[in-house]
């Protein structure tokens, strides 16, 4: 009693609760409440909030999944690049777009290969094309 009222005890002090809950303190009482966890974490079986590894259920295409704290990320493969529309999925970057060859591109999935026209060959870095000497018989 303090001034002539009675003083409210906090009963949390005495943890009451089970680990997986909040001990919420009223007047007169106290309620347990269940601990909720934010987006991206689950309750342990010590009652605290620890990271969900998203990748264990996650399908990540063309890309490789990456768990972050509270979250996750799909990384594209080479050659691939992030799709707008899903967060999970990469799509085909066509590479022939930035002209990487010197007479003909042609786009693959994840990648790009070169062709030369008639009379040419592809050179050893597989971009450029060299003059066939159709004249010279080896």
């Amino acid at each position: 009693m303090r001034n002539g009222e009675c003083e409210d005890k906090d009963e949390c002090l005495d943890d009451p609760c089970p680990r997986t809950t909040n001990c919420v303190n009223t007047r007169g009482s106290y309620k347990c409440e269940p601990i909720k966890c934010q987006i991206g974490y689950s309750l342990n079986e010590y009652g605290m909030c620890e990271d969900i590894n998203e990748c264990k259920t996650v399908t990540c295409h063309n890309s490789q999944c990456e768990n972050t704290e509270g979250s996750y990320e799909c990384n594209c493969n080479d050659g691939f690049v992030k799709d707008s529309y899903d967060p999970t999925s990469c799509i085909d970057f066509d590479e022939c777009i930035e002209e990487p060859c010197e007479h003909h591109c042609v786009n693959t999935q994840g990648s790009f290969k070169c062709t030369c026209k008639r009379g040419f060959v592809l050179s050893y870095d597989e971009t450029h094309c060299e003059d066939l000497n159709e004249c010279d018989h080896d």
